[in-house]
């Protein structure tokens, strides 16, 4: 799929017990640092100036004239901020560089903040390949139609077992509420909001995938999907994903409501703060209308 749609995944620094590493998130990539590598550690980074510079200033700019960069929401990424610095500081040279290589016409760059925090934006990543494939839109109508397409996007997330990060933001869940959740033997199913993330339901931790996938298939009962997209991302090899129980219950009620399952293992920083077998389900529902 990214071949085929000219998609640029830019890479990302993670340090993990071998040290500081480049990491591009290729399947090969993360299948090895789901069944190999020990033990499963790893801290987020981000993007260096540096990496964004190699990729988009010293490749892109020769390539593409619009480039639309699809991103979490500021205030949960490490990166976005990089990114924009970079731009604007690089504007006059991309300029510059363009005409040097005979290259005269505008280059735009649009960024867009799916409001998702660590997992949900393939949803968005979905639409704007789907406009500017079967729409041909340009970058700008592409850019207009994600700032409303996100906020009906809905995210709910399974953690792992082990959580440590869900006490730092933007879970912010106290130390006593976690213990509190072990003594009971419950585990939250966390509900990405556009700006915050809350507990959307509490599950037994033992049965904790029936009743994820129950949960989500009550929420699928009464949604009517905008783009027919439903991504699903597993902090883990995705032949695990397909055995959880519930899963292929979930997996056709979205093909009985004309949906389509897409499948990707989540990424290695989103998984050290949410834990190995955090299951993330995303959707787009059609927005509610107000009657004057």
């Amino acid at each position: 799929m990214l071949e085929n749609y000219k998609v640029t995944v830019l890479p990302v620094e993670v340090s993990d017990s071998s040290g500081v590493k480049l990491v591009n998130r290729s399947i090969l990539e993360l299948s090895h640092f789901y069944t190999e590598q020990q033990p499963f550690y790893c801290e987020k980074i981000g993007i260096s100036r540096q990496n964004f510079i190699d990729v988009v200033c010293n490749k892109l700019i020769y390539e593409f004239d619009h480039l639309i960069i699809i991103a979490p929401d500021e205030s949960f990424s490490d990166s976005l901020h990089i990114i924009r610095e970079s731009l604007f500081e690089f504007h006059h040279e991309i300029k510059q560089r363009r005409e040097k290589a005979s290259i005269y016409t505008p280059f735009k760059v649009r960024v867009v903040e799916s409001k998702q925090v660590l997992t949900g934006y393939g949803v968005s990543l979905y639409e704007a390949l789907r406009l500017r494939h079967e729409k041909a839109q340009s970058a700008d109508q592409v850019k207009q139609h994600l700032d409303e397409f996100k906020t009906n996007i809905k995210t709910f997330m399974l953690p792992g077992k082990k959580h440590p990060e869900l006490v730092r933001a933007p879970f912010r869940l106290s130390w006593l509420e976690l213990k509190k959740l072990k003594i009971s033997g419950k585990h939250p199913v966390l509900y990405f909001h556009p700006e915050e993330v809350t507990i959307g339901r509490m599950v037994d931790i033992k049965d904790r995938h029936h009743d994820y996938f129950d949960f989500l298939f009550e929420q699928l009962s009464h949604t009517k999907l905008t783009n027919h997209i439903v991504n699903i991302s597993y902090a883990g090899s995705l032949s695990q994903l397909r055995i959880l129980q519930g899963f292929d219950n979930f997996h056709q009620e979205v093909k009985d409501r004309g949906g389509k399952l897409v499948h990707s293992m989540m990424s290695q920083t989103a998984a050290f703060n949410l834990g190995k077998g955090a299951v993330s389900v995303s959707f787009a529902c059609e927005p509610k209308r107000t009657i004057y």
